[in-house]
């Protein structure tokens, strides 16, 4: 329950503060005074968005404070998971900044504005004038009767796995779309690595390859030279080797004349080795022959993997080498779109089937109170003041899933008897949509867990007895809520409870706006004010003190 409303700084109103009770609490004053100002403030405490221009004073800030008793068992868990101190008399409050720029609390712990939104929303309804009209919004019937239906939690889980089946239907078709695209450079991308892989080249084969090609395809002059270097190193006589050997001989004799020889010897005798095994190799290469089928797959393979160098534009083989596992990766990227595609559609089908599961159970939910809903709202009605008016509940099931389910639900309304039910939108007047917003609200009351209801002058477009009934129904209401509500008319605010005036005064050139708690005197004035204008007859003076009188006894 909202027991206290702290207002500084804000439009035109310097410093209000209002002590609301339990029950039924009107709000009178005459246009302009600052009635709607209040519900702004009230507004900006319950989450909704701010600017500056709605402050004053441009040097100080706008502060907005509401004091609410809460309910421990319900709020508890809220306080914990959010690090708050819990008390049962908690105080919300919004400061806001010339600069644009504005802060939260609860319990003077600084919150975001969407936690601030979640604590207050469970506190307060809050409906303005704009919600006659949106009661003709479609989304706003289905929420009607989702209320009535207990379907509320259902609905929001719905609605959060039914943006998940979207977002994955979302990422499927870009999925699709990608590989539709690809597709053909798939194709071409498997044609260049298919013939990398059947080159299967390896890294530095190229140069190793030039090298062999020129050896073999140089045979006979290669053979000729290796012929003249054997000779020269290993002629009987005058060959090197020969020669060395005995320059070795005469250099072991002298190492038997003096020790200063034996490194030259040592020396001299590791050369001869070096030389011997030199010729040995040279005489394998003499040995080796001709191979004209070698040349030739030398030749074939030079020839491609250079060709295979030019077509992608690369001068080493290690180069194509790279080029060969960047098109292996791209095509493992392919591969990978047909696996992801393949498990969404798993988790697509999968999560269908539970919204399908799930919007069956809130369609039935929905179903089982529309009877009960069309026969109470006809008596609400009647208690509005419309003794003919019924809706009637048209609920079909789409083809399609939606956000909330699988159900088009729309309320259809006729005022008179023997009129046809229409949607509101085309036959429902402003005074009707009022009252008919008002009738559904009662009904849903005891629905809702929202202890305070508040209501901007629901009773535009109605006067007289209607007014007496439409009042009596928020009296009614206020049994088991804290009813707030702004009202022109002397009707409803006779059955108020509390009774709270907003008046505005001019002071040092400035345009102030305050609030204050009425006596039951004071309380006959502003009714007679209200049935007969300002400074009131003796007989405008009687009448309010019998509206008083008569309508106590409704409470």
């Amino acid at each position: 329950m909202l027991t206290q409303l702290q207002v500084r700084n804000f439009a035109i109103i310097h410093q209000s503060e209002l002590q609301f009770t339990n029950g039924f609490n009107v709000i009178t004053g005459e246009t302009g005074a600052g009635k709607s100002i209040l519900l702004n403030a009230l507004s900006l405490i319950l989450g909704e968005r701010a600017s500056s221009s709605v402050i004053f004073n441009k040097e100080k800030k706008a502060v907005i404070e509401g004091t609410f008793q809460i309910n421990p068992s319900k709020f508890e868990a809220f306080f914990t998971t959010n690090d708050l101190d819990f008390a049962t008399e908690t105080i919300v409050r919004r400061e806001l900044k010339a600069n644009g720029k504005s802060r939260a609390f609860i319990n003077d712990t600084p919150v975001t504005l969407e936690v601030l939104k979640e604590f207050t929303l469970q506190l307060v309804d809050l409906h303005r004038q704009h919600e006659s009209i949106a009661l003709t919004s479609l989304d706003f019937q289905r929420e009607l009767i989702d209320v009535l239906a207990g379907n509320t939690k259902l609905v929001e889980e719905f609605t959060k796995k039914f943006h998940q089946f979207q977002a994955l239907n979302k990422s499927l078709q870009q999925k699709r779309e990608l590989e539709q695209k690809n597709r053909q450079e798939q194709d071409f991308l498997a044609f260049q690595a298919n013939e990398l892989s059947e080159v299967s080249i390896q890294v530095n084969e190229f140069e190793q390859l030039e090298n062999e090609l020129q050896r073999v395809t140089n045979f006979e002059q290669i053979q000729e030279h290796l012929q003249n270097i054997s000779q020269q190193l290993e002629e009987s006589d005058n060959g090197a080797i020969q020669l060395l050997r005995t320059a070795l001989y005469e250099l072991r004799q002298l190492t038997k004349l003096s020790s200063e020889y034996e490194e030259l010897y040592n020396r001299l005798q590791t050369a001869i080795v070096d030389i011997e095994d030199c010729a040995n190799s040279l005489n394998d290469f003499e040995d080796e022959e001709f191979d004209e089928e070698r040349i030739q797959f030398l030749t074939q393979r030079v020839d491609l993997i250079n060709r295979l160098m030019n077509k992608h534009g690369v001068q080493t083989d290690e180069e194509l080498i790279k080029i060969h596992n960047s098109l292996e990766q791209r095509l493992n990227e392919f591969s990978s779109t047909g696996t992801e595609i393949s498990k969404l559609e798993q988790q697509i089908s999968s999560l269908q089937k539970e919204l399908q599961s799930k919007a069956k159970s809130i369609s039935v939910k929905r179903k089982n109170v529309v009877k009960d809903l069309e026969q109470n709202a006809k008596s609400s009605l009647a208690e509005v003041g419309m003794p003919n008016a019924h809706i009637q509940v048209q609920l079909e099931t789409a083809e399609q899933l939606n956000a909330y389910g699988q159900d088009h639900v729309q309320l259809l309304f006729s005022a008179n008897a023997g009129q046809q039910p229409q949607a509101l939108k085309q036959v429902a007047s402003g005074g009707e949509l009022s009252r008919l917003l008002l009738a559904l609200k009662s009904l849903i009351a005891g629905k809702t867990e929202q202890p305070t209801l508040v209501f901007d002058e629901i009773d535009t477009g109605i006067s007289g007895e209607v007014a007496k009934k439409v009042g009596a129904v928020m009296n009614n209401m206020a049994t088991n809520h804290q009813i707030i509500a702004v009202t022109h008319l002397p009707q409803i605010a006779a059955l108020g409870h509390h009774h709270l005036k907003v008046e505005k005064a001019i002071e040092d050139g400035n345009t102030y706006s305050y609030v204050k708690s009425l006596t039951k005197q004071e309380r006959v004035k502003e009714i007679a004010e209200m049935l007969g204008g300002e400074n009131p007859s003796k007989h405008s003076l009687k009448a309010a003190e019998e509206m008083l009188t008569a309508l106590a006894k409704v409470k």
